[in-house]
């Protein structure tokens, strides 16, 4: 099982008028055990939410450079450069923050993933839609998946990351699995997480289409998803490609983790790296 560790989280909120009360939230940044910066995450200057907060453009300046201010601030914190940090009891305080942010109290707890813990409290008191179009989010069951399998040795043991292959003579193209491995019969299966951007989706799903058709020679194929973003979209998605064929096996990695760390331990666990670096050689 995923070592899970202790972190703590504080909401960064952007003050423009204290004495009007006004303040929204703009980011989220994580401490580790120890108490030192884990990550953060910071809005774009152009983020849409400043639109609705702004009345001149002397406050949209004023906005850009606290911005900058902080992630340079949060950046050197993030290196273990010297910068002032208090935690008294639930409190954070970091020397040189500007007048215009407020820290909120630490939220406390504890979890095997923390980029997965960081993204969630992201969407929840700061919200994807306000990073804008081009923001680059990330899979939040890609970064499950890269944890729990580095954590528990299925990378060095079992799995071939990456895994690059031509399902067939037939398909133009090659295809790329986030994981390879061989299952209970030794026959070669995959696994792919869902990313977490709509256009990404779109191109997933219609290489993964072409896939499930193609793969009937092959063992199974494991998608991991999360229920973060574009849900309905996503079991939209994946409801269609368990219609195609009985070989998909379908993850929610956080409400099936139980039944995800028992197909590990009974599946991939037997798993040989080696055999499965070595098939992927005959099929080049």
């Amino acid at each position: 099982m995923a070592k899970r560790t202790k972190y703590s989280c504080s909401v960064i909120s952007y003050v423009p008028d204290y004495i009007r009360g006004e303040q929204f939230n703009i980011g989220v940044l994580m401490l580790d055990e120890h108490g030192e910066l884990f990550d953060y995450t910071l809005l774009p200057q152009n983020t849409p939410k400043l639109n609705s907060i702004t009345v001149s453009s002397d406050d949209k300046n004023l906005f850009k450079e606290t911005l900058t201010l902080l992630d340079f601030l949060l950046k050197k914190l993030k290196s273990e450069l010297p910068i002032d940090i208090k935690i008294n009891m639930n409190r954070l305080e970091i020397k040189g923050l500007p007048d215009t942010i407020r820290l909120s109290n630490l939220i406390y707890g504890i979890s095997s993933n923390l980029p997965l813990v960081l993204d969630h409290l992201t969407e929840t008191y700061v919200g994807s839609v306000f990073f804008g179009k081009n923001h680059k989010a990330k899979s939040l069951a890609k970064e499950f998946a890269q944890t729990y399998f580095e954590e528990n040795k299925f990378t060095e043991n079992n799995l071939v990351p990456r895994a690059t292959f031509k399902p067939s003579s037939s398909i133009p193209f090659k295809y790329t699995a986030d994981y390879a491995y061989f299952n209970a019969d030794s026959t070669f299966s995959i696994i792919s997480t869902l990313p977490s951007t709509e256009e990404s989706l779109e191109n997933w799903y219609q290489k993964n289409n072409l896939l499930a058709r193609q793969f009937e020679k092959y063992g199974d194929i494991v998608y991991l998803y999360d229920n973060l973003k574009f849900t309905t979209e996503k079991h939209q998605i994946l409801d269609d490609l368990d219609s195609q064929t009985e070989k998909i096996k379908i993850f929610d990695v956080k409400k099936d983790f139980e039944d995800f760390e028992s197909f590990s331990t009974l599946t991939l666990a037997n798993s040989s790296k080696k055999s499965v670096q070595e098939f992927l050689e005959k099929l080049a």
